[in-house]
């Protein structure tokens, strides 16, 4: 199993997110275009994995973090995949940090209830407060 501090280090060495699967945004450049022509760079854009890609700056400040290749017959999947990959990564490690919670929140009262445990079982202890 993968440990939170395995996750965050691959977290820490991705780029930046959010990310997302390329596409055409409707600028001026775009409006100018055949719908052919749109549908055909729209396919090319889809396989690109980006950071940072905001439409308020018509993409200009987008990162690229990956291309999926076309001829892996599930590249559409695993480009979708690959786009939330910084969300599992966070999602993962609040669920580690949960489990890691709980697991203290039980050995402390698995400790605790086998020492008043002991306490009550112990003729020497009769009578005293185990805290």
């Amino acid at each position: 199993m993968i440990s939170a501090p395995e996750i965050q280090a691959l977290k820490d060495a991705a780029t930046e997110g959010p990310w997302s699967r390329g596409r055409l945004l409707n600028t001026d450049v775009v409006r100018a275009m055949n719908e052919e022509e749109k549908a055909r760079i729209s396919r090319v854009e889809s396989h690109f994995i980006l950071s940072n890609f905001l439409t308020s700056d018509k993409g200009r400040s987008r990162k690229l973090v990956t291309h999926i290749p076309s001829e892996n017959p599930n590249w559409e999947a695993d480009a979708d995949f690959v786009a939330a990959l910084p969300d599992i990564a966070q999602t993962a490690l609040d669920a580690l940090a949960r489990v890691e919670e709980l697991e203290t929140r039980i050995h402390n009262e698995f400790v605790m209830g086998n020492i008043i445990a002991c306490f009550d079982s112990c003729d020497a202890c009769a009578g005293k407060s185990p805290l």
